[in-house]
């Protein structure tokens, strides 16, 4: 989706505002699943062997490169409502923390050769024993992924501050095919190590990664919200067939603004009074350059 919609602004042949609209929520909910996945492992380190605690930081990863992908996509959308864009940074700030201290934990667990049928609390407790024969290979991993974490999210916050828009469009492209490629990596990897989908790397004693009960579903079905939004939306705009502002103003969709058409101009330029970036009120330069979306 963040892809169609940097097409749409590079082509300029449409806004797609619905769809805007439809992955700014997808795009929540990622963010706050794997902070809430992360937390959940972190609280459950006592009970949690280190195969499950793997396979929530990936699906941590995942969530990174998923939401700092519609990031990319809807960068105009935080630029021109601080409170959004300092909520957002807050967020990912948050995330990152997490999936670092839980990459801590895959770290140390690799490099003491922690046992597949203990806690992944234990790292702390139990001492070396020595490294087995391809640990260097996936303390290598880990920490690239720790580095490549706290990369995104430096490249996230001047994403989110920059006001040069002659190279938006190339970081834009380039930046969406890179978190493909890791979200993908990211992704494939838990299905080949879940018992869910594929093999589990330890014996395990029953079946419940593959049983569906309500933890599972209600995720699964949160994701049909803004699904339903998107359709009162479009139904909303074919009520207003001869007056397409007025459908948006019904429907609250002056909230997301059009991109903005000329790349090369910069986001601070004001339109009789209007900006469209919109300055923190408390260290900013003042409310002079607040949006009037």
């Amino acid at each position: 989706m963040s892809a169609i919609i940097v097409l749409h602004e590079i082509r300029r042949q449409s806004e797609a505002k619905v769809l805007r609209k439809l992955l700014l929520s997808l795009s929540d909910q990622q963010l706050l699943t794997g902070i809430g996945i992360q937390c959940v492992a972190l609280a459950k380190m006592k009970t949690m062997v280190s195969y499950h605690f793997f396979i929530v930081w990936m699906l941590s990863l995942l969530s990174t490169c998923t939401h700092i992908g519609t990031l990319l996509a809807l960068v105009n959308d935080f630029k021109r409502d601080w409170v959004l864009r300092w909520l957002r940074q807050f967020l990912v700030f948050v995330n990152l923390g997490l999936n670092v201290v839980s990459g801590i934990f895959i770290l140390l667990a690799t490099m003491r050769d922690l046992k597949s049928t203990l806690p992944i609390a234990c790292v702390w407790q139990i001492k070396s024993e020595g490294a087995p024969s391809n640990a260097g290979t996936s303390i290598a991993g880990t920490i690239t992924v720790i580095t490549g974490q706290v990369i995104f999210f430096v490249l996230a916050v001047w994403y989110l501050h920059v006001k040069e828009r002659k190279w938006i469009k190339a970081v834009q492209t380039v930046g969406i095919l890179v978190l493909i490629a890791i979200g993908t990596g990211a992704a494939v990897r838990v299905v080949l190590l879940s018992q869910a989908f594929g093999t589990p790397s330890v014996p395990l004693s029953d079946t419940e990664e593959k049983d569906w009960s309500f933890g599972q579903l209600l995720p699964l079905l949160l994701l049909l919200l803004p699904l339903i939004s998107a359709v009162e939306i479009m139904r909303g705009m074919t009520s207003f067939p001869l007056d397409r502002n007025a459908a948006y103003k019904y429907l609250g969709e002056m909230k997301v603004p059009s991109p903005v058409v000329n790349d090369q101009a910069p986001l601070l330029v004001e339109d009789k009074g209007r900006s469209s970036f919109q300055q923190n009120p408390f260290w900013g330069q003042g409310t002079r350059h607040f949006s009037k979306y």
